[in-house]
């Protein structure tokens, strides 16, 4: 169930979120960021870019919370912290599915 071709697979599916989420962070007016390692990342509620525990002394727990229950509204969950792990069984689809649903909850959350 579980090669090296799985886990480069998951490894990449990662990685090119975390590159689409940070292309929609930054076409926003709104203080969001991704940080992470393949497979495991984490949005922020900073600017960014976090490279340290003091980059996110600024974090507003509000938005995190209002961009949780966004996306989950969309039909897409992820810790209430921000925190994303993929599994072997998220596709290609799932991901452009959570994509979309970010860029529309970042959307809704600026018409506000």
């Amino acid at each position: 169930l579980l090669s090296a071709d799985v886990l480069d697979g998951l490894f990449r599916r990662g990685e090119d979120l975390q590159g689409r989420l940070g292309e929609v962070f930054a076409h926003s007016s709104l203080p969001l960021c991704v940080t992470g390692l393949g497979s495991l990342m984490s949005i922020h509620t900073v600017r960014g870019p976090v490279r340290s525990p003091r980059d996110l002394a600024a974090t507003d727990v509000d938005l995190k919370q209002l961009l949780f229950h966004e996306l989950v509204d969309r039909g897409c969950y992820l810790a209430a912290r921000g925190y994303i792990a993929l599994s072997a069984a998220i596709t290609d689809d799932d991901c452009d599915a959570f994509v979309a649903a970010t860029r529309d909850a970042v959307a809704a959350i600026e018409r506000r």
